[in-house]
């Protein structure tokens, strides 16, 4: 089977105010100084590529994963928060 791994995401606000600042700070955050960063800071646990940090991480590359296809399961979103409100919403 494997394990499910669920990623950290940046995204820009369909209309945004400040389109410029959105950009300057997903550049920022993709960099592999900032994924070092918040590794070190215990805020993500898996690299997404090599980093050279000394704080302990999950290797990405070492994780056997499930193959899921996020686009798949989004698709099937309306149907999951229908059946979970008649589940628990009762």
């Amino acid at each position: 089977m494997g394990t499910l791994i669920i990623p950290n995401t940046v995204a820009m606000i369909k209309g945004a105010k400040n389109v410029d600042a959105a950009h300057l700070f997903m550049d920022y955050i993709l960099t592999l100084e900032s994924e070092e960063k918040l590794i070190e800071m215990d805020w993500c646990q898996m690299a997404t590529r090599k980093v050279d940090i000394a704080s302990p991480y999950i290797d990405i590359n070492q994780v056997k994963t499930i193959d899921v296809n996020l686009e798949e399961i989004y698709g099937s979103l309306e149907d999951s928060q229908h059946n979970l409100k008649s589940m628990f919403m009762k």
